[in-house]
């Protein structure tokens, strides 16, 4: 066994006495610590299995060396070896945090067993293991949001918000975790009907990480209870996206949920969303959609599989005519004469503009594709989505300082998306207005605390104002 506690390597050994560890293999004294970290990992590569929690990086690197592949433990171990684990786990959890090597163990161990928990309908029992672990004083900064879930599966609203506020506060959290923990804290408000507050946490947690599991399957249910105000977002086609599904996420991978527990029907795939809107998010992978095949063929993938929409609604259509260029199965022209005829048919949808201003900007036609992106902005003038994205065009074409302009304006207008400012206080910076730049980097950095790139260029301007 290799790992850099001795403590655990000592108590495995009491358990099985032909466990070897390294000191056991060759002599470790007088070697430095990048020599042992060497040796360990050349030792691990020679192994016939590599078997390792699925967050290990040194096995994984062991594994790629030996040409093998590393295993995780449900490879290793039958159902009924795995539920016999997570038994005696929740029995060791119970004895409480005095039971490990120290509280930050226990709450590792716990977060392993939290789910298999909750998915066996012991909540309770899950809030109970988690409250003396959080009274230990264990600083690990997911335990707030475990606890959250738990709070939230048990209906528990009040302390519910408490928990994910102060759990918000650590400013260790994983930007992953805060985007869940936004989430969460947005369906608790979601649950007590206020909706406005459960808008604003969402769209936190969707402009930081759309990708993440957590993320969707709780925005989808939220969705479908109609817990999400329209006006926070850019124009979506609100109908077509509640009926455009995605594949379930496979359980106990990367959710912190229990996906039944939360939504019954399949959820959504707001990947529709960032087709058009992807230059809001601050998570790269999702930036870069048009890159990414397999998720343009899962979104048409799922228009095509509706049964109930009619495939002559406007709403299918321009999806499915973006869809199609993107993935080049059609001509661009012919998605252009589409989005046309759909914005002479629907012309008070400001999507519908939108769409033919990026396919129109994609063909070169610089001068139609402003015009398209001035119609969208003439039925939304004060809709600071529409007037951010004007702005990026307007920088791409060369009217940079115009195109600044209205970015700024976007920010003077938008609340929850921590982008748009933080592409304003770069712009100030850039021109030298310091003053000016400071209170949309706060901004930026209040809404995505967890996005060091805000975080830096905050503590560079304060500390030359």
């Amino acid at each position: 066994m290799f790992s850099d506690q001795p403590e655990l390597l000592a108590r495995f050994q009491n358990n099985f006495p032909n466990l070897m560890k390294m000191a056991d293999i060759a002599v470790l004294s007088g070697m430095t610590r990048a020599q042992r970290d060497f040796l360990e990992l050349y030792t691990m590569s020679r192994a016939d299995q590599i078997i390792a929690p699925i967050i290990s990086a040194f096995s994984m690197a062991a594994a790629r060396i030996s040409g093998r592949q590393r295993l995780v433990f449900r490879d290793v171990l039958n159902e009924k070896e795995i539920s016999r684990a997570n038994d005696r786990v929740i029995k060791r959890l119970a004895n409480g945090p005095e039971a490990f090597l120290n509280p930050s163990e226990a709450a590792h161990i716990y977060s392993k067993a939290v789910q298999y928990l909750n998915a066996d309908n012991r909540s309770e029992e899950a809030y109970n293991l988690a409250r003396p672990i959080l009274e230990s004083g264990a600083d690990n900064a997911f335990v707030p949001l475990l606890q959250t879930l738990n709070c939230f599966y048990l209906g528990r609203w009040k302390e519910c918000e408490e928990i994910s506020r102060s759990g918000l506060a650590n400013p260790h959290l994983w930007p992953e975790d805060h985007a869940v923990l936004c989430a969460l804290r947005a369906a608790t408000l979601g649950a007590q009907k206020k909706r406005w507050g459960a808008g604003l946490e969402y769209c936190r947690a969707f402009w930081a990480k759309p990708l993440r599991p957590d993320v969707v399957v709780l925005g989808s249910r939220m969705l479908y209870r109609n817990q999400l105000p329209e006006r926070l977002f850019p124009p979506v086609d609100w109908k077509l996206q509640k009926q455009l599904r995605r594949r379930r996420f496979a359980p106990f991978s990367n959710l912190y949920l229990v996906q039944h527990k939360v939504i019954a029907r399949r959820p959504c795939n707001f990947d529709m969303i960032l087709l058009d809107w992807h230059e809001l998010a601050l998570d790269q992978k999702a930036r870069r959609i048009f890159h990414d095949g397999d998720r343009l063929v899962l979104l048409l993938d799922g228009l095509d599989s509706m049964p109930d929409l009619d495939p002559s609604d406007p709403g299918y259509r321009s999806l499915s005519a973006t869809l199609s260029f993107r993935l080049g199965t059609s001509p661009l022209g012919k998605a252009i004469d589409e989005a046309k005829q759909l914005v002479s048919q629907e012309p008070g949808k400001p999507l519908f503009h939108k769409r033919l201003a990026d396919l129109l900007e994609a063909d070169g036609a610089i001068a139609d594709a402003r015009f398209a992106h001035t119609d969208a902005l003439a039925l939304s003038p004060e809709n600071p989505f529409l007037i951010y994205c004007m702005g990026r065009f307007l920088e791409r074409s060369g009217a940079v300082e115009q195109g600044q302009n209205q970015i700024l304006q976007a920010a003077d207008l938008s609340p929850q998306c921590a982008t748009i400012h933080g592409e304003a206080g770069q712009i100030q910076l850039r021109r030298g207005e310091r003053q000016r730049a400071l209170p949309h980097l706060q901004r930026a950095n209040e809404l995505c605390p967890s996005f060091k790139r805000f975080r830096n260029q905050l503590s560079r301007v304060l500390e030359i104002v």
